[in-house]
Formats: structure tokens, C-alpha cells, sequence
């Protein structure tokens, strides 16, 4: 059964989209309907016996109208026979289960008015949807349907590369992500469930699409699918307190925008961490310096000590050179530079007052006595 819906600016707006043209509200009526769910398909005997549809495929297909495409409404999918009787401008998801959309038809034409009155009484109660899912996946195993391995044989067996049968032991497919939506047609009750029609395929697909499928190897005739979304087994009750497709669709819009700060926090978290990542790099390699700062600091300590023990000694062996030249009360300079001069003045002096003999041959006190100075038998050492 489907519902009359007053249209609405936003409505108008997506249909000015759809079609690059705004509308004159008073002369279309929108009905929203039930286009697809995932409740297993009812086509016995067919590849699609027991088929289930992803809530992935159903968000795909209202994804491709509200990216600004449309899908003609037709009758009995007479597509190839017909000139569109309406256009479906916008869809959405009722929960993860149910594909809901809005169709408009023209009120100015016989045609048009005699589908509506036939809407708004109910002698036209349902649709039919032709899509092609873009994964045929074998719900046993996950074998595609429609994989490079696939061949035409698979799909009149029905039987994927591993040996399971639509129809056998619950196998059935798995119909996920979208193809493509070909049309939305309006249809008797039950009218969609029965076996295919032959040639349907080729009127709703057109001669180049046809062509493509054919010639990769996949049978258009058997892997487009026409179906009346599956009845639940308890029939609901219009409720009137039941949000409509538009409410959807704001709660949709609000659940995006928290869906974007969602994604804008956790951006700037992110960057955050990024931040602290750099910081902790940062003193990572600080930490590592000071280490090698104390390690030279060690070595240096190291150093000063051994300085300290050369200064020491250089002080005390300056000081007896300086009592054994003859020094009272010598005084030792601060300075390094300076003692080793004192040191190596005195050293020289001392050298000169002792006795001097040849190379090769000890001096004997004789040539001592000879040699020493007027003045040697004044020295003696100090200290």
C-alpha cells in the first residue's frame, strides 16, 4: 500500500536535482514505498531462489540517488515498451533491513492521473525493483557469482566452483554493493515473484549494457534481478506515528554530522598525539645528550685528578731543585707554565756544577778536581 506524501521544499529541491529543473509542486503526487529489504527473495527455481540482499547493497542504492542520480518508475517493467511514468528522487534507509524511496507522478497527464487514483486506492499496491547486485557471493563458502572465475555454466547449475547448490542444504546468495539500479515498476501483487520474463532484460538494460554483460561471460537474463520486496510473515499496520521517509532522512543528516565531529575530534586527538610523539622524540634525544654530558663531566673528573697528582708533583720536584741550587726559602709559582720554567732553569744550573767527564770513560777524581769549578768546594745540596 503506498502513502500519498505532501511535498516539501527539500522534496522539490531533490527533485529539481534529479531532473535539472524545478517542478510545479501542484502538478505531480509523490508516494513513498517499500523498494527493497533484505528478507529472502521468493523466486523458486531461479538463481536468486532464497537470495538475501546486504544492508550494504540497500545503502548503495540509496546512496546512488541521493548522489543526484534518478531511476524511472515504469509499469511491469516495460521499460523497452514505455515512456517512464514517474521517477524515483530520493531513497534511504528504514533501519539496516529496509530500502524506503519516494517516486513522483505527473498529475497533468490521463496516464498520470489514472496511475495515482490507482495508488491512492490501493489497486496498485506494489513494486518492483531491477538491479544488479556488483557480488553474487555464495552464502555457504563466499564464492562470487560474478568473479573472474565464474563462468556461465556456474549460473544455470547454480552451483558455485565448490560444489554448493542454490537450493540445497539453505544455499543461497549473498547480494552485495550495487551495479546497477535500473528502474522501479510499479506491479500487481505477487506479479514480480513469479518466473522472469524472457527478453526483460534486454528491453530495461539497452543493447550496449546487455552486450557488456554477455560478453563477459554472465547471462543478463539470469543475473538481473526483478523482485516485489519479501512481505514480513506478520503484516504491519500503518502507523501514523511512524516517521516518514523524510524524517529518515534527517535523522540520517544529524547522525552525519555527528558522525563528522566525531571524525573532526578524533583528528585533533590524533594531531595531539602527534604532538606529544614529537615532544617525547624531543626529550628522548635531550636525555641522551646529558648522558654524554656526564659522561664527559666523569671523564673530565677523571682528568682533573690526574692533573691535580702532575701538578703536585711537578710542585714538590721544583721546589727540591730549587733547595738543592741553593734556594733559601723557595717559592713555587702557581702556574704549570711557570713551574716548569723555574724546573728547567734550575735543572740547567745544577747540570753545569756537576763534574763533567769524556764520553765512553767515568770521571775520576782527578779530572774532577781538574774540572770543578773555583767555587765547587763552597756547594752543597739543600734541602
Amino acid at each position: 500500500m503506498f502513502k500519498e506524501i505532501a511535498p516539501t521544499q527539500s522534496m522539490l529541491s531533490q527533485i529539481a536535482l534529479v531532473t535539472g529543473a524545478p517542478v510545479d509542486p501542484s502538478q505531480i503526487a509523490i508516494f513513498e514505498t517499500i523498494s527493497l529489504n533484505t528478507l529472502p527473495v521468493s523466486k523458486k527455481g531461479s538463481i536468486y531462489e532464497g537470495a538475501v540482499a546486504t544492508p550494504g547493497l540497500l545503502s548503495d542504492m540509496a546512496a546512488h540517488i541521493k548522489a543526484g542520480n534518478s531511476v524511472p518508475l515504469h509499469t511491469l517493467h516495460n521499460q523497452g515498451g514505455e515512456l517512464p511514468v514517474g521517477k524515483v528522487f530520493l531513497a534511504g534507509t528504514n533501519g539496516p533491513e529496509e530500502l524506503r524511496s519516494l517516486f513522483y507522478v505527473p498529475r497533468n497527464t490521463a496516464e498520470g492521473a489514472d496511475l495515482i487514483t490507482k495508488l491512492n486506492t490501493s489497486v496498485i499496491d506494489e513494486v518492483s525493483v531491477g538491479v544488479m547486485a556488483a557480488h553474487m557471493r555464495c552464502s555457504q563458502c563466499g564464492w562470487d557469482y560474478r568473479g573472474s572465475d565464474a563462468s556461465m555454466m556456474n549460473l544455470f547449475d547454480r552451483e558455485c566452483a565448490n560444489g554448493h547448490v542454490i537450493g540445497e542444504n539453505g544455499t543461497h546468495l549473498i547480494l552485495d554493493g550495487l551495479d546497477r539500479w535500473y528502474e522501479l515498476s510499479l506491479v500487481s501483487l505477487g506479479a514480480a515473484n513469479n518466473a522472469k520474463i524472457v527478453g526483460r532484460a534486454r528491453q530495461i538494460l539497452g543493447k550496449e549494457e546487455y552486450n557488456r554483460l554477455a560478453a563477459s561471460g554472465n547471462d543478463p537474463e539470469i543475473m538481473t534481478l526483478f523482485i516485489t520486496p519479501t512481505r514480513k510473515e506478520t503484516p504491519e499496520m500503518a502507523d501514523p506515528n511512524t516517521p516518514n521517509l523524510e524524517a529518515g532522512f534527517a535523522l540520517v543528516a544529524s547522525l552525519s554530522e555527528a558522525k563528522a565531529q566525531a571524525e573532526a575530534s578524533l583528528k585533533a586527538t590524533t594531531t595531539q598525539v602527534e604532538t606529544l610523539n614529537a615532544q617525547v622524540t624531543a626529550l628522548v634525544a635531550e636525555n641522551d645528550s646529558l648522558k654524554k654530558q656526564v659522561a664527559d663531566a666523569s671523564e673530565m673528573v677523571a682528568l682533573k685528578s690526574d692533573h691535580d697528582k702532575l701538578v703536585s708533583f711537578l710542585s714538590e720536584a721544583t721546589k727540591d731543585a730549587l733547595v738543592a741550587s741553593g734556594v733559601e726559602n723557595p717559592q713555587v709559582p702557581n702556574k704549570v707554565e711557570d713551574m716548569v720554567a723555574v724546573f728547567k732553569d734550575t735543572t740547567i744550573k745544577l747540570h753545569n756544577l756537576l763534574p763533567k767527564g769524556q764520553v765512553g770513560e767515568p770521571a775520576d777524581a782527578s779530572s774532577a778536581n781538574a774540572q770543578a769549578p773555583a767555587n765547587a768546594a763552597a756547594f752543597q745540596f739543600k734541602r
